[in-house]
């Protein structure tokens, strides 16, 4: 492969085995690295495409390659309760085989306190696959694992698309909420959801509240921002923002606190929503029906 090929991430997995996990895993990655270093078939696939072609290209590129090992990984049969691992035809096997016979990187990731398998119970093409040192992602410990994942795959070229943000020193001491606490405050922010979907620039996942706004117009979304931008400032305690056209989707997390919430979060949010009820009215003050009287003086 030549320095100017392009080159990817490749995860493998079985689907009855670590399907969820190995999406999630794809999201951090392309959080971090750019979708376009990373190879998920079910994300990397398109409708309508010769999917073999586009999984032996991908191998052919691939940098290095994660095997998503969970706890059916070995043992998953077929409709004939064989083993499918012993199926020269089954894809795990055959990208796993294509890795290790073009000596690529792999890295057997094990999850959901699955174990590496033994020599003996790999078909003859994978018995190698148990010289590589394993990886584990643990669920109590599971944002640090990966954060020290993503460090590893730094080592194989890939650069960091998650901007190294350079928080202020905060000004006072705040203590995070507890889940009691986030419970009777959700109640009141009926609009907002509780998102853990996103990632820190470490590779933590953060604890957001999230809510989207949407306006009559692009210009009024815009001046939404600015008002509230001058609140924003003097509380000293700052969102995540991002405007579409009419829409404004606002993501509030305690960055010093690990990003997990606190009552900052939830009176900047009890602001926003004071703040945008006056956009609703101007709203429904455009879309009131014009009287008969009013419309018969138009027409004069």
């Amino acid at each position: 492969m030549s320095p100017s090929t392009p080159r990817c991430i490749f995860i493998n997995y079985r689907r009855r085995d670590s399907s969820p996990i190995a999406r999630w895993l794809g999201e951090a990655i392309s959080q971090n690295f750019g979708k376009e270093n990373l190879f998920l078939d079910t994300s990397a696939i398109q409708s309508g495409v010769r999917w073999p072609n586009s999984i032996t290209l991908a191998l052919k590129k691939a940098a290095v390659i994660i095997a998503v090992i969970g706890p059916e990984w070995l043992r998953a049969q077929d409709k004939y309760s064989k083993r499918r691992i012993d199926d020269p035809n089954d894809w795990v096997r055959k990208e796993l085989t294509y890795g290790l016979q073009h000596q690529i990187p792999i890295i057997p990731l094990l999850v959901l306190n699955a174990e590496l398998p033994d020599s003996e119970g790999l078909p003859l093409p994978l018995k190698s696959l148990t010289d590589y040192k394993a990886f584990v992602l643990r669920e109590e410990e599971w944002e640090t694992d990966l954060g020290n994942l993503l460090t590893r795959l730094e080592d194989f070229g890939f650069k960091r698309t998650t901007p190294k943000i350079r928080y202020p020193v905060p000004s006072k001491r705040v203590d995070k909420l507890t889940d009691s606490e986030l419970i009777k405050v959700m109640r009141r922010l009926s609009h907002w959801n509780k998102a853990t979907n996103r990632l820190s620039p470490e590779g933590k996942k953060k604890t957001e509240l999230m809510r989207t706004y949407e306006f009559a117009t692009f210009e009024d979304a815009i001046h939404f921002m600015s008002t509230a931008s001058r609140h924003i400032a003097m509380v000293d305690h700052h969102p995540d923002w991002e405007n579409v056209w009419r829409t404004i989707t606002v993501w509030l997390t305690t960055w010093d606190l690990g990003h997990q919430l606190s009552i900052y979060d939830i009176e900047l949010a009890e602001y926003l929503d004071q703040l945008y009820l006056d956009y609703e009215s101007q709203e429904k003050v455009r879309r009131k029906p014009i009287s008969r009287t009013t419309k018969h003086l138009k027409q004069q």
